[in-house]
């Protein structure tokens, strides 16, 4: 009986662990075309630095300082090159570094971590992870 638990226990932690490292962060980091285009906007209304990946993966960072209906500009922070960039081939913007990926991948990491301490830590009928039939 325990080691059918155990296996059980083991499935649903790796299938937990699959869906916090796999498909929650896909599902927060699918942006619409729309939501996209309103981030450009507000990061050049603000006048924050912003990090930009077009399509083909190429990342370019500094300011917004145009945006046009199908277009916007950016300032490079390095060499003040300006480059246009088509909202077509825009993958994802953010405010300055790329620190919302590691809340993405941190957050269900630590939920589901909290999750196994709990299912161990508890007595047996909540703790089966660790704790034996007691009868």
């Amino acid at each position: 009986m325990f080691q059918l638990i155990t296996w059980k226990a083991r499935s649903i932690a790796l299938l937990l662990a699959y869906a916090s490292l796999v498909l929650l962060p896909g599902i927060a980091w699918s942006d619409t075309p729309e939501r996209l285009k309103a981030r450009v906007r507000e990061l050049q209304t603000k006048g924050a630095e912003a990090t930009v990946t077009t399509l083909d993966k190429a990342v370019i960072r500094g300011r917004i300082v145009r945006v046009a209906e199908d277009s916007f500009a950016i300032q490079d922070a390095r060499n003040n090159q300006e480059t246009v960039v088509p909202f077509a081939r825009l993958k994802d913007v953010r405010k300055g570094g790329s620190s919302g990926h590691k809340k993405a991948i941190l957050i269900p990491v630590a939920i589901v971590g909290g999750l196994v301490v709990v299912l161990c830590a508890a007595p047996y009928p909540i703790g089966f992870l660790c704790h034996k039939d007691p009868s």
